[in-house]
């Protein structure tokens, strides 16, 4: 430091010895008046850099007080015109000597801050930026300063085992826009300004990065020769050539630098200077197109470019922010699309109404993608995303054959998350696919993943498979209706609520869909009644009022006229179930049987309202079909309601015993002689008699509580009715008491 103001010092004592001060005073007032301002400025910015202020503020303060010089000094007259206020050849060679010492204060100024930080080197950048802001600087002053201190600090660098210099990305993008300046003299200064940028770069580089990154082009080089030749050819050819610049600080700067660099360019294309945005949009493609993937700022240039696009659908620039789009796409898929995804208007018993110049190409590259497989489920899911977006976006009526198969993939991928974006894409694409010539081959994809152990793909599956077939022809319709109607009887006993409610609904719409080919399903109808039955005992309403709605277009489909016992004024549960077996046996009764194998299922539920329910409507099948059952059937039977006997709940207990008593009067009957039993069978073919209640189920409900749980107590003038009796004698049967009645 002390060196320093020895060497300002001399400096000014040799210059007042040179000029003659007397002379030169008044016509070179302003002179004079700027030069001891630059000392005067020198000196507190030098005395800054020994003080212990925090190094932010110190800069901050140096930054201003540089601002301040610059604009005293740069807006000084031109040089002759300083010449034309001398007399003299002495006068003009002391005006000049001032003149220049001026710009020399102000160089070594920033060398000097330069030489202690070369952080500092970000007040070069900043002076581009206020040599852009009035034309009437002397611009070409200003590069032959920041190039000087550029030459110093590219000489000094190497004394140093590493640098902080972070503003070298942001510094080669103003200097990269002024290569093509209309002054020859400013593009020269430029061009080598550049040239010791990426010397600097390079040098950091060599120092600081060891390794050779995975992700670097093939293109790129760390050798220094191979750079320093890059040099001597940018230097000598140069004038314009966007393509040498792009190349060489992609191949020169540290990703973040060149993040730095795409960044300064991107913000440049709304100059209102049109020279400058059109040179920003040219460098900007070339850069991305040869370094796209070492950009990190990726998120920030989408926001940046979704909000110009969102607000101003008609900038001449958009086109070249959708190619910004297209190259970061490639370089960074998942990140890109993604981030899309998340703007209010995306990809979508925003690029298509900007006329997405590069969608060929982009949707090639995804399609590729989606092919050979991505590495991880994530890559697939993004895939996805944005594969139907471009799809749903440009093809309106039809969709080529290979789509198609991608999609019937990602359903069935092992990752839950890959399968229900897939269905979630392709419910937002029915409209597309319901045109599809072979839209069954998607279908049967839809069906499988009701199979999925995963809840949100079940229901993501139904729900996809609701869309198309809304829109899907009818006849189309017919052909896969019966295998659809088919896959929802298996979830209409779902453990899932959400799962079994929808199943149920979805399938008595699919009822209505098809009520031009009701006969095709009524074998479906008849199967899917057990669930349906049984359910509407259910303890969630939802569920219950879903049994209804379903049961009411089935009974309309099979026209039983039994819709009226749904209602919850005339509903009772033995009610409907009597109303159903009776109408069974006179136009479906061939069905009885597997209808009992279904209920039976149901008794061994560990839900109350299920056992009751499925001990109810087996008795019934059994007393409608008896005449259908064999010996072994009746004897299995038997032996499932007589562990249902034994249950917990006195209800159930009751109610086992009342079917049990029924099977084993069946049971009987057939035993007694094979001839009787075959002629009652064809009796029953010629006339069937309708059944009647079995149970009195609301009187058992109602008795219940009245009924003492320790029946060694109950005597015969307790008059307790004929439901209490039984339960006595039933459980005096099975504790060995003798009652008399």
């Amino acid at each position: 430091m002390a060196q320093d103001t020895s060497n300002t010092m001399t400096r000014l004592q040799t210059l007042q010895t040179t000029v003659k001060w007397y002379h030169v005073e008044f016509k070179a007032e302003i002179l004079l008046d700027t030069y001891s301002t630059m000392l005067c400025d020198q000196s507190i910015i030098l005395a800054m850099n020994s003080s212990f202020v925090d190094p932010l503020l110190q800069f901050e303060s140096q930054l201003r007080i540089t601002e301040l010089s610059f604009k005293k000094a740069f807006s000084l007259p031109t040089l002759n015109t300083v010449k034309s206020i001398g007399k003299n050849p002495e006068e003009i060679r002391d005006l000049q000597s001032l003149y220049e010492n001026i710009f020399n204060v102000y160089e070594d100024t920033l060398i000097i801050l330069v030489s202690k930080d070369f952080y500092k080197i970000q007040i070069l950048k900043e002076m581009v930026t206020w040599m852009s802001e009035n034309n009437q600087y002397l611009q070409e002053r200003v590069m032959m300063v920041i190039t000087k201190v550029l030459i110093f600090a590219s000489k000094r660098v190497k004394k140093y085992p590493s640098i902080d210099a972070p503003c070298l990305g942001l510094l080669a993008a103003e200097l990269s826009l002024l290569c093509s300046h209309e002054d020859p003299l400013i593009t020269q200064q430029a061009i080598t300004g550049m040239n010791y940028v990426l010397k600097i770069a390079m040098h950091q580089k060599s120092k600081l990065v060891k390794r050779k990154s995975s992700m670097a082009s093939d293109r790129e080089t760390s050798n220094p020769k191979e750079i320093t030749s890059d040099f001597e050819l940018l230097s000598k050819t140069m004038q314009g050539d966007r393509n040498k610049i792009a190349q060489s600080v992609g191949q020169t700067l540290l990703p973040h630098l060149l993040s730095d660099f795409v960044w300064t360019l991107l913000r440049k294309l709304f100059s209102s200077n049109k020279e400058s945005a059109l040179e920003a949009a040219f460098l900007l493609n070339l850069t991305l197109e040869y370094h796209a993937q070492k950009i990190t700022t990726v998120s920030k240039i989408v926001d940046n470019i979704y909000e110009q696009l969102y607000g101003n659908f008609s900038h001449p620039m958009n086109v070249v922010l959708l190619r910004v789009i297209s190259l970061l796409t490639r370089a960074f898929p998942k990140k890109v699309i993604f981030q899309l995804m998340e703007f209010p208007v995306p990809a979508d018993k925003t690029l298509s109404e900007c006329n997405f110049p590069q969608f060929p190409e982009t949707l090639h590259y995804v399609y590729k993608v989606a092919v050979e497989g991505p590495r991880r489920s994530e890559d697939s899911i993004v895939t996805i995303i944005f594969f139907a977006e471009l799809l749903n976006n440009f093809f309106k009526e039809s969709l080529p054959k290979e789509f198609l198969v991608l999609f019937r993939n990602w359903i069935n991928d092992p990752n839950p998350s890959v399968g229900k974006m897939s269905l979630q894409k392709i419910a937002s694409m029915a409209p597309v696919f319901s045109e599809l010539e072979n839209v069954c081959n998607l279908l049967l994809p839809v069906l499988d993943a009701f199979l999925s152990k995963e809840y949100t793909v079940v229901i993501r599956a139904m729900l996809t498979l609701r869309n198309i077939l809304s829109k899907l022809d009818k006849t189309i319709y017919s052909t896969v209706c019966t295998r659809i109607a088919s896959s929802y009887c298996p979830l209409m006993d779902h453990v899932n609520s959400d799962i079994q409610c929808m199943a149920i609904r979805h399938f008595g719409e699919l009822l209505l869909d098809m009520s031009h080919y009701k006969r095709m399903l009524n074998h479906v109808i008849i199967g899917s009644l057990v669930p349906l039955l049984l359910f509407l005992e259910s303890n969630e309403t939802r569920i219950v009022n879903a049994c209804r709605y379903t049961l009411t277009i089935c009974f309309s489909q099979l026209k039983w006229s039994i819709s009226h016992l749904l209602k919850e004024e005339n509903y009772c549960f033995e009610s409907v179930v009597l109303s159903i077996c009776n109408n069974l046996l006179s136009s479906y009764e061939s069905y009885i049987t597997d209808l009992i194998s279904g209920t039976l299922g149901f008794l061994w539920s560990s839900r109350t309202f299920l056992k009751k329910g499925a001990t109810i409507l087996v008795g019934y099948l059994g007393k409608s079909g008896a005449h259908l059952l064999l010996k072994e059937e009746i004897d299995v039977m038997i032996e499932v309601i007589e562990r249902v006997a034994r249950d917990e709940d006195p209800v159930v207990k009751l109610l086992a015993e009342k079917t049990r008593k029924i099977f084993r009067e069946i049971a009987y009957r057939i035993a007694s002689s094979t001839i009787k039993q075959t002629f009652r069978r064809w009796a029953m073919m010629f006339h069937t008699k309708k059944l009647k209640l079995i149970y009195d189920l609301a009187n058992i409900t109602s008795l219940e509580e009245s009924i003492p749980e320790d029946f060694t107590e109950v005597k015969p003038e307790d008059n307790l009715g004929n439901v209490a009796e039984e339960k006595a004698e039933y459980l005096f049967q099975e504790k060995r008491v003798s009652f008399a009645s």
